[in-house]
């Protein structure tokens, strides 16, 4: 009889009274001890309400059942399809929903079901799968986010493939420094197409010489990743860059003159089978029998030898350096030295790595100048924040006014003159005096050094070179 009442009032009272009453009928079938007879018409009162013509009264009934394992599934379901705020309620949090019924409303559901969905605790990958293959990339942004979610690489690659474009999408899996160097990779290449279409659709720049300029900038980019990984980050990332056709002799010697031989190194071992261990010893004992075997075995251009070899022994003769010389200086020194020995060019080979070394040569300076001018404007900025701040308290002392010597007031006085340092530096680098020559930036005509490495063919002179283990 109860509800049979509470049927009769509900088509008269006002909303809020409703939604009160609704609530706490739906939290008295959960949790009161009722007869069998009165839970079933409970649970019919409940269905009705599905068609209550008031929203707020559908959420308090959908705040109450939300939670509970012991929700009706037929009124959960009907909460889910509801409108956006009580959907997004009802996918969040209901453990009443299978696995199956959230993958066809990811399938089928709007962007706000298929983000409630995501943000789900507990998502196994059955339900990340569908949401990486379908999901909108909001949706996909939230299960990132969710600690909860089981992401496999499987499911990580698909996002990418599918919004890898996207900035806040880029930017989280990218903060991760443990993300899984062939999924980084592939960021970097999105990223890469992305600026490559917004400049070749403007015309700003050739289209040959934006390719070169991304291909460049994905180069640098992975290699510096490098620095921070571990060893096995390191062997996954030149794995990945063999599988992708991205490791190529011109990336290698960027690897050095950038100062990660460890990178060179595992490639090395990589594509020759010889432990990285025995690479870096050939090369630090200065076995140039070994390496020279070791290099031609990779598939490497037996012509580029010299090269390398050069630019490795320039490093350890700049490390072996008595006098201190800054770590940030010497990938520039080591082209810029490099380069010099190679005036005369002698094959196709040499000469596109001379170009490449001339372009990393080009960008270091640019580099090693911006550096050099912030330290400058850093130890002057520590120079005149103290003597404004001396003069600022003297003058302060001077005239009696006191409340200058306020730390705060100070630091505002200190802030002028740093905004003022920022603006020279600014117009320094503007009028960079390091600039890049027409030849630097010239596209040759074949690009052999771009070609990936195949240890399949290798060349004839491995032949007639000594077994690398005896020649180790």
């Amino acid at each position: 009889m109860i509800i049979e009442h509470f049927l009769t009032w509900m088509q008269t009272a006002p909303v809020p009274k409703r939604a009160q009453a609704v609530n706490a009928l739906a939290r008295a079938y959960l949790y009161s001890d009722m007869s069998h007879e009165d839970r079933i018409t409970a649970e019919s009162a409940l269905t009705i309400l599905l068609e209550d013509p008031s929203s707020t009264v559908r959420f308090a009934l959908a705040d109450a059942l939300a939670s509970s394992k012991k929700a009706p599934r037929h009124i959960i379901m009907g909460l889910a399809t509801d409108t956006a705020e009580i959907a997004t309620l009802i996918l969040s949090r209901s453990p009443v929903l299978m696995t199956g019924e959230l993958v066809d409303l990811v399938a089928s559901g709007t962007v706000e079901q298929q983000i409630a969905i995501a943000c789900r605790g507990h998502i196994n990958s059955a339900l990340c799968g569908a949401i990486a293959e379908v999901g909108v990339v909001e949706a996909c942004l939230g299960l990132l986010m969710n600690k909860e979610a089981k992401h496999s690489k499987k499911i990580l690659h698909r996002i990418v493939e599918r919004h890898g474009t996207d900035v806040e999408i880029r930017k989280l899996m990218l903060s991760d420094i443990k993300m899984d160097a062939e999924i980084r990779l592939l960021l970097l290449e999105k990223l890469g197409d992305n600026l490559g279409n917004f400049v070749t659709e403007r015309n700003w720049i050739p289209k040959p010489r934006v390719r070169k300029s991304i291909r460049d900038a994905l180069d640098k980019s992975s290699i510096l990743f490098a620095v921070e990984c571990d060893e096995p980050q390191v062997e996954q990332l030149v794995d990945t860059l063999i599988r992708a056709e991205r490791l190529t002799t011109g990336y290698l010697l960027r690897a050095i003159c950038m100062g990660n031989i460890t990178l060179f190194c595992i490639a090395i071992s990589r594509l020759t089978a010889i432990p990285a261990e025995r690479i870096e010893a050939m090369i630090s004992q200065k076995r140039h029998a070994a390496f020279r075997a070791a290099f031609i075995k990779s598939g490497m251009p037996v012509q580029a030898y010299e090269v390398f070899s050069t630019a490795l022994g320039v490093w350890q003769s700049l490390l072996s350096e008595p006098e201190w010389i800054s770590r940030a200086r010497m990938p520039y020194m080591v082209t810029r030295q490099v380069v010099g020995e190679y005036r005369v060019q002698q094959n196709e080979v040499v000469d596109e790595l001379l170009m490449l070394l001339r372009r990393i040569s080009s960008d270091l300076a640019r580099d090693e100048a911006r550096t050099h001018v912030l330290d400058l404007a850093r130890k002057r900025e520590e120079l005149a924040a103290k003597s404004c701040s001396s003069s600022m308290l003297q003058l302060a002392y001077e005239n009696g006014q006191s409340e200058l010597q306020n730390d705060d007031d100070i630091r505002l006085i200190d802030e002028q003159f740093v905004r003022e340092l920022e603006e020279s530096i600014s117009l320094s680098l503007e009028n960079d005096v390091i600039e890049i020559s027409e030849n630097d930036m010239r596209i040759p005509d074949s690009a052999a050094n771009d070609t990936p490495i195949d240890r399949s063919s290798e060349p004839a002179e491995v032949l007639e070179v000594s077994p690398l283990s005896s020649a180790a």
